[in-house]
């Protein structure tokens, strides 16, 4: 439940970002749970090939793992969106409106 609290509000977080720069809300918003959900994955995937390579596939407190999990998933969910708002400063979207009005002066 926690995890889809914290999905929602990175592509809030996303798409508030994607309207600042006047890019598609939509897409932003899920690469930003795609790289929460998928960043999470991965770590259970590293996790899981450890405890199996260990012998052992108890694991104690899965609460902290899963705690862990949530904080690894977040954060680099937010370093994704910092890379994407560079990006997006570097490389303005072209205005459509003034390119026309461009071909209207000759």
């Amino acid at each position: 439940m926690l995890s889809i609290i914290i999905a929602i509000v990175v592509a809030r977080q996303f798409m508030s970002a994607a309207e600042k720069f006047n890019r598609t809300k939509g897409l932003w918003a899920v690469i930003g749970v795609v790289t929460f959900i998928g960043s999470q994955l991965l770590m259970g995937v590293i996790l899981g090939l450890f405890f199996l390579s260990d012998g052992d596939l108890d694991v104690g407190n899965s609460l902290a793992i899963n705690l862990v999990g949530l904080a690894l998933g977040t954060g680099i969910a937010f370093l994704v969106l910092y890379l994407m708002k560079n990006n997006a400063e570097k490389n303005p979207t072209v205005n459509e409106d003034a390119l026309l009005d461009q071909f209207d002066e000759e």
